[in-house]
């Protein structure tokens, strides 16, 4: 799995283990980033139920992680660097996603997303997500409720 996105120079392929300094770094600069302790990257190469994807150049630009139970798969983390932000490249890693959830079997695809996260809300409703619940203080540093949201993948009834 490797894709050019035209004309950027960018390619979206599995982690590596080599990708761990930097989509580390990435996480360390992005608060809105789930802040997963280095040892967990380890085992996100090439999980049986998930996916890893790393937008590459010079160094890691961005990455998405999803993870599929049962009919559903859920977005864990998603980053993209400051300089390349608001450049189509989160939506490449979100179309990326799409993809492989819909290749694990899932009919539908949520997130949790910091209330205040307003960059991150519009970029999931302009992908087709939708507001489907609210968790009270499920983020810490600051206290803040996760809207959760969700896209169905399938024209399967629920």
């Amino acid at each position: 799995m490797s894709r050019e996105s035209p004309g950027t120079g960018i390619t979206l392929r599995a982690f590596e283990l080599a990708d761990i300094p930097g989509v580390c770094e990435l996480v360390a600069a992005s608060p809105g980033a789930a802040q997963w302790p280095t040892s967990v990257y380890g085992e996100m190469v090439h999980p049986p139920n998930a996916a890893f994807v790393v937008a590459g150049g010079s160094g890691v630009l961005g990455f998405i992680a999803i993870r599929a139970v049962a009919d559903d798969a859920e977005i864990l983390n998603l980053a993209v660097v400051e300089t390349h932000r608001r450049r189509g490249l989160a939506s490449g890693l979100l179309r990326m996603a799409e993809t492989r959830a819909r290749a694990l079997g899932a009919g539908a695809l949520f997130l949790e997303v910091r209330e205040s996260n307003l960059a991150a809300i519009c970029l999931y409703v302009k992908h087709g997500f939708v507001r489907s619940g609210r968790r009270v203080g499920y983020y810490r540093e600051p206290d803040e409720a996760a809207l959760i949201m969700e896209k169905k993948l399938s024209d399967f009834p629920a």
